[in-house]
């Protein structure tokens, strides 16, 4: 190849390369802004991919941390509860929580902190989690489950038992603040306000049909 200056050069050699070792000649110009392209390119090329699953994860993070400063802020506006405050009075306050909260998310629907891209990873844990588990197992992680179908912002019915929520699960599954906390209703898995009994969220079927049938039995 002749002899050009460096940047022009490196461009010439790679058309030289591009084309079977037939010299091409290509203007200065088009050799800089080939040159150019190049470079931006292998800076696209150099950044990191996103793992989808973890920026969905990390997107259900931030909604939850999202959820846990409304119910702070909401809470900051009522009147404090006293020290002294008897059974009745924490529950009036609670219900004047719950109710303030559901005021602030009145739109809130299915989804807005399980996403529909982190949904099937929870749903897909919980499964597995289920059907590794014997006949006997099954029943005995069923055996509190409440049945009935929860909705966004009900409250938690306290005439219904929380059921204990399976520790290993537990332990595979996103970490929560300590406001919020995890729980399957029927065959569902249930973002519960541990301050409100407000019902956050909730993903539907995340335990086979059988797990209901299985339930209905015991």
């Amino acid at each position: 190849m002749p002899d050009y200056p460096e940047n022009f050069r490196s461009v010439q050699e790679l058309l030289y390369r591009f084309y079977g070792g037939r010299f091409v000649t290509v203007p200065l110009e088009t050799s800089f802004t080939i040159g150019t392209s190049a470079v931006a390119l292998t800076s696209v090329a150099a950044q990191p991919r996103v793992n989808p699953q973890a920026a969905a994860m990390a997107e259900f993070s931030k909604r939850v941390q999202d959820y846990v400063a409304l119910q702070k802020r909401v809470a900051g506006g009522l009147p404090p509860l006293k020290a002294t405050a008897n059974d009745k009075e924490i529950a009036a306050a609670e219900v004047a929580l719950g109710d303030a909260i559901r005021a602030a998310r009145a739109t809130a629907q299915p989804g807005d902190v399980f996403t529909p891209d982190v949904a099937p990873m929870f749903q897909q844990a919980i499964r597995e989690h289920y059907q590794q588990k014997s006949a006997h197992g099954r029943k005995e992680m069923l055996d509190e489950v409440p049945l009935f179908r929860p909705v966004v912002n009900q409250v938690y019915p306290k005439t219904l038992a929380m059921a204990t929520f399976p520790p290993t699960l537990f332990q595979s599954l996103p970490k929560l603040p300590p406001e919020v906390q995890y729980r399957i209703v029927g065959t569902s898995l249930v973002l519960v306000d541990l301050k409100a009994h407000v019902i956050v969220d909730f993903i539907p079927n995340v335990l086979p049909a059988a797990a209901k049938k299985h339930e209905g039995r015991s």
